[in-house]
């Protein structure tokens, strides 16, 4: 969860990029930017059918 927030704090990054950066499955790299949301530590733009993340700093 807290390498997400790392990827995401310089440059905004897609939920695909996540998932092969960290090589995770989809649905946990959905489920820790859902909490990390609810914590307010990243914000979450949709675009182009595709979910983008970047941290809050």
């Amino acid at each position: 969860m807290w390498k997400i927030f790392g990827l995401t704090l310089k440059e905004e990054k897609s939920v695909t990029q996540i998932k092969n950066l960290l090589n995770q499955n989809e649905k946990v790299v959905l489920m820790a930017i859902g909490w990390l949301s609810r914590e307010d530590k990243v914000l979450c733009r949709f675009d182009s059918d595709e979910l983008f993340i970047r941290s809050i700093e």
